[in-house]
């Protein structure tokens, strides 16, 4: 997650071979990924569609919502809707928290 928040501005053509260059081969798909399907939940604009963002993203959807609540400050409709669909609505709550506590302690 580190990483991505880091990376998330080079233009994901490039963020593959920049990874993997640098030696980070084992992260650099996944990163790569969260970084090309960022702000995605942005453009769900119905029930149906969110059905279909949940599963198309189902496989790293954890990490993607994550991101989004990060960069966000705190989790939007949609991202909630996302984490219910997709019963991640728990982690999502929990990383909530962790992030309001982290501002607070700064």
């Amino acid at each position: 997650m580190k990483l991505t928040a880091l990376v998330h501005e080079i233009v994901p053509t490039e963020l593959l071979t920049t990874l993997q260059h640098l030696g980070m081969a084992d992260v650099a798909v996944g990163v790569t990924t969260l970084v090309q399907q960022f702000g995605g939940i942005w453009r769900v604009k119905d029930e149906a569609a969110m059905h279909e963002y949940v599963s198309i993203h189902r496989t790293y959807l954890e990490p993607l919502l994550l991101f989004e609540v990060a960069h966000e400050g705190t989790a939007t409709t949609a991202m909630r809707t996302a984490a219910q669909l997709s019963g991640l609505d728990e982690g999502l709550a929990q990383w909530i928290v962790r992030l309001a506590v982290g501002r607070n302690d700064s």
